[in-house]
């Protein structure tokens, strides 16, 4: 996956994040556990699962299966996405590959 690298806006960096979120996770499986719509605006509530079979923040495949619960908030002009907005908990997905472990004295 691309390492510190920000996603040019646009269908381009869309497109280019989707893809290396793919090939880092290729049986990811992704749930709409909520929606809800007012007026131009969308949220989304999912669940990502799949598992780490790619190179992702400098850390090797480690093939254990991760889940990631997250929340998009998109405004919609025309039936195009005009902004975009996400938080996800990747805490639990940091550590369980390794890219971060917790810290003892």
């Amino acid at each position: 996956m691309n390492e510190g690298k920000r996603f040019e806006i646009g269908i381009k960096g869309a497109i280019e994040h989707i893809l290396g979120v793919h090939n880092t996770y290729p049986d990811i499986k992704l749930t709409i556990d909520l929606q809800i719509a007012e007026g131009e605006w969308v949220a989304t509530c999912f669940i990502m699962k799949g598992a780490h079979k790619g190179e992702w923040m400098g850390t090797k495949p480690t093939n254990k299966k991760i889940t990631v619960t997250g929340v998009n908030v998109d405004r919609i002009i025309d039936g195009k996405i005009v902004e975009h907005s996400d938080a996800a908990n990747m805490m639990e997905l940091l550590m369980k590959v390794k890219a971060i472990g917790i810290i003892s004295n």
